[in-house]
């Protein structure tokens, strides 16, 4: 198994620093980094463009599920793949110009690491979200510096596929989940994997998430203090009371979290993604992908969900090569650690009831479904409504 080095604190807190610095919209600092993506752009596509420019965007990849619920490692698991394509670090932080990134950026990233929150490897070309670009895009009126447009979002993805050599793209990023209509506006054609967690053990997971961020956020950094943590600068609208409280500790103002509030809000993003996906069902199919299933059967789940994307079933390699790079699959900790003990019963109780009620409202029989487990009262229940 490949050893990877520890990454200090003062690494993670640089790294969401230099992460931060492209989602500002009220910083000076934006300024100067919008012109230098407008330059290096300019200067790639007289230079690239006729590589890329053809490349044709054939049945592109959601994941979508709220925070916490696994999509990361599902994502890395499906980067794997030889046909598909992701974001990676180099292309997030220069998202308009990601070949020049990847050709220049690599000298300065070559160490690697473990996130801290659930040890996924960061690194160079580790895959990513991309939220820059897809905020500056949906949140045009409150984008002051560099905003985004559809074409800027599908040369992105043309220019990644250009530069791995595949043939479909990947993208996992947990604010579509309240986006479905919209994204299935741009790309009729995508296909949509919505993934399942259990709510209660993904409300725990948000607890400890913020924990850490918060660990993060009071970074005694001057850059950090002065550049980010002092304006009210990195704000989503209606992005929902998890990242409500994020923000506020990035701008230095936190407040304890609600366990029962960060519940309600998680429940309504799967309520919301759940109705969404089954409104589309005319005309596309979505695959609901159960998290324990994937975990504890990973090459059977793997070889369904590739059938279901139509690609080659590579689901045993993929297995192998997670273990080489240091991130085997395993259960999280079944005990509620972050969610006080008072708190837990009324917050499993209010899981329960939204989730019976949600998942008896969708047509079950046009969806494509993975799961294994049996009179849960997840997805399971499926069969008897």
């Amino acid at each position: 198994m490949e050893t990877l080095p520890e990454v200090s604190i003062h690494k993670y807190r640089l790294f969401w620093y230099l992460s931060y610095a492209y989602f500002q919209n009220k910083h000076f600092f934006n300024s100067l980094i919008a012109r230098l993506k407008a330059l290096l752009s300019a200067r790639e596509d007289r230079k690239f463009k006729k590589s890329w420019e053809h490349i044709e965007l054939k049945y592109p990849i959601f994941i979508i599920g709220p925070h916490r619920s696994g999509t990361t490692i599902l994502q890395q698991m499906l980067c794997l793949h030889s046909e598909i394509a992701t974001p990676r670090t180099y292309s997030d932080m220069f998202d308009m110009s990601p070949i020049l990134s990847k050709k220049y950026y690599r000298r300065f990233a070559r160490q690697r690491g473990h996130r801290r929150i659930d040890r996924i490897i960061t690194g160079f070309d580790s895959p990513q979200e991309a939220q820059g670009l897809i905020f500056r895009y949906f949140d045009k009126q409150r984008t002051r510096y560099n905003p985004a447009n559809l074409d800027d979002i599908k040369h992105y993805m043309r220019k990644l596929l250009f530069l791995e050599e595949k043939t479909r793209f990947l993208w996992k990023t947990p604010y579509f989940t309240i986006r479905v209509p919209e994204v299935f506006a741009m790309f009729p054609d995508a296909k949509f994997i919505y993934l399942y967690r259990d709510p209660v053990s993904c409300v725990d997971s948000k607890l400890k998430f913020i924990e850490v961020w918060r660990e993060i956020s009071e970074s005694p950094s001057f850059i950090y203090r002065h550049l980010v943590g002092k304006h009210e600068s990195f704000e989503l609208a209606g992005a929902g009371y998890f990242w409500e409280r994020l923000n506020r500790m990035v701008n230095l103002k936190y407040l304890p979290p609600d366990p029962f509030e960060l519940a309600r809000d998680h429940l309504e993003w799967i309520e919301r993604a759940l109705m969404d996906l089954n409104n589309l069902r005319t005309s596309n199919t979505p695959c609901f992908l159960d998290y324990s299933s994937l975990i504890r059967e990973p090459v059977a789940s793997l070889g369904k969900l590739f059938k279901f994307l139509d690609l080659t079933d590579e689901s045993e390699a993929i297995i192998a090569k997670l273990e080489k790079l240091g991130m085997p699959l395993r259960m999280p900790e079944a005990k509620l650690k972050y969610i006080p003990e008072d708190k837990i019963s009324v917050i499993q109780q209010l899981c329960q009831e939204k989730m019976q009620r949600g998942l008896s409202g969708v047509e079950w029989k046009d969806w494509y479904v993975i799961d294994s487990r049996e009179n849960n009262y997840g997805a399971t229940h499926y069969s008897s409504y």
